[in-house]
């Protein structure tokens, strides 16, 4: 063991990697670092190298993993400092983990993690090892709050689940638009497709993608699909007037809007008291139930309905964070 290094002072300011102080766009929900452990002891390993004692591995252990004022819960970032250079700020901390950014259960205890990229230095040359340790704190959102693209959380998922254009990204959060969002103008009235593809199912040589899938974390692949196929008129198709909104909040602009799937439209519907804003009549989902029909949801008495495309019903807008 080397020793025990404390937080603070120049090594903080000169080996933080998150803006410390200022926020950093991780996504929504992230708000500042701040220092997360004053105490972390810093093991070495050594092997015999070319003849030479080198330091193989910088191992940590006595780090603070409880919550909420230690490191538990949160993105941690790890910079080390080796003769007064910062040399690696990357650690194997779980499987998962990707570039400095880790994250921890929550639960009370210690953990010991090991530095499984340092390349190996001659131990003679060794004259000081320090480390820095600071953690994000992730901002966690509840039905009905105000989310951050300044409309309202309708569903929050007890696991991630698979959203965005392609789904490759992971999303916990659904958030709709506010009811001003079309430029206080009250809610629009759209029909699903423009008059040339009313009558067309959203899979040919134009669209090779489709829109009908249901589940939650689809919609935007779905609205995509749908204006692929040349619904791109904000004024002849509900999924071009979702996907064109963009609000900017506190800096951010939020640009990925769309038109819900059928089950997300589901829990827009259950949450509609506290999300607020609607029409007692008919919304669109993205969800195409066949050639010339879709789905939509009855905002009078929550009844399903799959009606023609071309048929003009209410839209708002939702994003997956």
């Amino acid at each position: 063991m080397f020793g025990v290094f404390g937080l603070g002072g120049v090594l903080a300011a000169t080996t933080i990697t998150l803006n410390q102080g200022s926020p950093i766009a991780l996504g929504a929900g992230y708000t500042t670092s701040t220092a997360c452990d004053s105490s972390i002891t810093i093991n070495t390993q050594n092997q015999f190298i070319n003849n030479k004692f080198m330091v193989s591995t910088i191992s940590l252990s006595n780090i603070d993993a409880t919550y909420p004022n230690g490191c538990g819960s949160s993105v941690l970032d790890l910079s080390l400092v080796v003769n007064g250079s910062l040399v690696n700020t990357s650690f194997s901390i779980a499987s998962s983990a990707s570039n400095n950014n880790y994250l921890f259960g929550g639960t009370a205890g210690t953990g010991f993690f090991a530095n499984t990229v340092l390349t190996p230095f001659d131990i003679s040359q060794l004259t000081s090892v320090a480390l820095s340790a600071y953690k994000v704190s992730v901002v966690s959102y509840a039905v009905g709050d105000t989310g951050p693209g300044g409309g309202k959380i309708f569903y929050v998922s007890a696991t991630p689940f698979a959203c965005g254009p392609t789904r490759s990204a992971t999303c916990t959060y659904l958030e709709a638009a506010p009811s001003t969002w079309n430029a206080g103008a009250g809610e629009p009235a759209r029909s699903w497709a423009n008059a040339t593809y009313q009558s067309a199912t959203v899979n040919n040589a134009t669209s090779p993608e489709t829109a009908t899938a249901t589940a939650i974390g689809w919609g935007y692949r779905n609205t995509q699909a749908i204006i692929l196929q040349g619904n791109t008129g904000t004024a002849t198709s509900a999924a071009a007037l979702a996907d064109s909104y963009t609000v900017t909040v506190s800096g951010v602009a939020y640009d990925d809007w769309y038109l819900p799937s059928q089950a997300e439209l589901d829990l827009l519907y259950l949450e509609r008291t506290r999300v607020g804003g609607f029409v007692l009549n008919g919304y669109w989902s993205s969800t195409e139930n066949s050639t010339n029909v879709a789905w939509g949801k009855d905002f009078r008495n929550g009844g399903q309905y799959s009606d023609s495309k071309g048929n003009g019903y209410y839209v708002r807008p939702v994003r997956a964070f």
